[in-house]
């Protein structure tokens, strides 16, 4: 199987620990694959045609694995890219997929599930199909769930609805709490 994230002609690519970093005039973008997975990831030149009879040279990162589908693999694009952390997918049971990026913020866990109803992934439990979380000192600072109505954090509910809300959110920061729901009447944070 092969994975390949075409980038523009025009930027600077550079390998810096594990990422792919892509530059042009100040700005970056990482390209950060799953680290724990069996692929081999390169940056590649190749032709690219944008016009009938022009040819010109860009740059792409490509993944290649030999494995038996269905596969699942994760790549998290950074924006900006001061610091490269470590992105990882973490072994689970059950349902629920959990994707962990570690960086000097904190420890971002991503977890889809794309069953209904309640899933289990220790230490985290909800019935959502997707959660991320930002924990910082084991502490959640940032909470968004998707098509979901409960999200639990070791044994502890952390947002409880009466029924699915497609979005909520919640954000910690400088003392302050905001939080903000696709359907506000539903929203039922639980500190």
């Amino acid at each position: 199987m092969e994975i390949a994230w075409h980038l523009a002609p025009d930027l600077v690519m550079e390998n810096s620990q594990g990422a792919f970093v892509a530059s042009a005039d100040g700005t970056k973008l990482a390209v950060l694959p799953d680290s724990s997975a069996n692929w081999l990831y390169a940056s590649e030149k190749y032709q690219i045609s944008p016009a009938y009879g022009k040819l010109q040279s860009a740059i792409r990162v490509a993944g290649r694995a030999k494995l038996e589908l269905p596969e699942e693999h994760g790549t998290l694009l950074i924006a900006g890219a001061a610091e490269i952390g470590r992105f990882t997918r973490v072994q689970t049971t059950g349902p629920a997929v959990l994707y962990r990026y570690e960086d000097s913020a904190g420890s971002h866990c991503i977890l889809f599930s794309d069953q209904a109803g309640r899933w289990s992934c220790p230490p985290f439990a909800g019935d959502c199909k997707l959660l991320y979380l930002l924990l910082e000192n084991d502490e959640v600072k940032r909470l968004i769930l998707c098509d979901g109505s409960r999200a639990e954090y070791k044994g502890k509910t952390i947002v409880q609805n009466q029924s699915s809300v497609q979005r909520f959110e919640r954000d910690q920061h400088s003392g302050m709490t905001e939080a903000s729901s696709s359907d506000s009447v539903k929203l039922h944070p639980v500190s």
